[in-house]
């Protein structure tokens, strides 16, 4: 089983931890970015969060999706915790991580309105398109340090 490398977290702390982020609003949206200074894309900003709450996720530039970690992450029926994830496949493969109880964070391409946004969770669920697959995410117990 692969465990997340610990930073700065005790992992009897997470997920109730909650991480700044605002600062990362309005960052500017760039495909395969994973830094703040550099910008960021939705797998950036997932990646972002979880490095501030004191852990490290792996970074799966070369497919882009978040449940290829199986063995980090387990399915779940809804994004209710802190740093749950929100995955919208199909075409979208859109990525958002749960930031306060019902806020998400993530970043979108589009121009002017692009970048770094939070929404509801409620209103990205309802927003969904029909067919779109959605899953959502919660980090193993057994995968903290």
């Amino acid at each position: 089983m692969a465990k997340l490398a610990s930073l700065s977290s005790v992992s009897s702390q997470f997920p109730t931890l909650e991480v700044e982020f605002e600062d990362l609003i309005g960052i500017r949206y760039v495909k395969d970015g994973r830094t703040p200074e550099e910008g960021m894309d939705c797998l950036g900003v997932v990646i972002e969060v979880f490095k501030r709450a004191g852990l490290a996720l792996p970074d799966p530039r070369s497919t882009g999706r978040i449940d290829d970690f199986t063995d980090i992450f387990e399915e779940v029926s809804e994004p209710n915790n802190l740093f749950d994830i929100i995955n919208l496949r199909g075409g979208l493969n859109h990525i958002l991580v749960v930031v306060r109880p019902g806020i998400v964070l993530s970043s979108r391409d589009g121009g002017v309105g692009g970048g770094v946004y939070t929404a509801s969770v409620s209103n990205i669920i309802r927003c969904v398109p029909l067919g779109v697959p959605v899953k959502y995410w919660r980090v193993r117990s057994d995968s903290l340090p």
